[in-house]
């Protein structure tokens, strides 16, 4: 703002009468400035006719199955067991659960941040120290 004030007050602005910064023609108050846009579409890098490397990538379809997260097999309902938790409070369980709610059903020590193993035929949830043990 205070650059085009000075080069308005004084003949020579603040360059010293550089005209090479100045467009060639001066506007007007009103008029507008004529920009050919055929130009601007040559320089543009997002322009499709400027891309022509870019092939279309052909689309495969998404596998929306569900698979098993150690085998990558397939889930089939059949294939989901049923787990039995052992709850250690039920009145923290009641108020929505907490740290340390379910329970070992072997030791009874609160399952927090252990590794926790799932006995396929009862459906059982125990400690992998308790299993190793």
């Amino acid at each position: 703002r205070h650059k085009r004030a000075l080069d308005r007050s004084s003949p020579g602005g603040l360059s010293g009468g550089g005209d090479e910064d100045r467009p060639e023609k001066k506007l007007r108050q009103g008029e507008l400035l004529v920009v050919d846009k055929a130009k601007l579409r040559e320089k543009s890098f997002w322009a499709k006719n400027n891309t022509p490397s870019a092939a279309p990538a052909e689309l495969k379809k998404v596998d929306t199955t569900t698979r098993c997260p150690m085998s990558g097999k397939k889930l089939r309902a059949k294939d989901l067991i049923s787990v039995k938790f052992e709850v250690t409070d039920q009145k923290l369980m009641d108020q929505g659960g907490g740290r340390g709610v379910f329970c070992c059903a072997v030791s009874k020590h609160p399952i927090t941040h252990q590794q926790a193993v799932l006995l396929k035929p009862s459906g059982v949830v125990v400690l992998e120290s308790v299993l190793a043990d």
